[in-house]
């Protein structure tokens, strides 16, 4: 997968960075996510974002640039769901070590 380096830089993931350590966290809450539905997922991630004082603005782009390489993609929901868990967690792991 290419990475946006416009969008990274934007999103702040560099090494190092906020961004990339917020992913990391996703990653983990995302990690312990059962029910991997439309549903679930937004409801999962939602609740997260809110603990965390975050918006959904702060998290998705993150998100995003791990599964797709931009910042530009589908609803993130099916998205994830299309992907798969197993998929989604491995695109986060390869961006966290590029």
């Amino acid at each position: 997968l290419v990475y946006n380096e416009a969008a990274c830089a934007k999103e702040q993931m560099g090494r190092g960075e906020p961004g990339r350590e917020m992913l990391s966290q996703a990653g983990e809450m995302l990690k312990a996510q059962s029910d991997w539905t439309e549903e679930g997922l937004e409801k999962a991630l939602h609740d997260w974002i809110e603990g965390q004082g975050l918006e959904i603005k702060n998290v998705a782009p993150k998100i995003r640039i791990a599964l797709t390489g931009t910042t530009v993609s589908p609803a993130l929901w099916p998205t994830l769901v299309l992907i798969g868990k197993d998929e989604t967690l491995k695109r986060i792991a390869a961006f966290l070590e590029h």
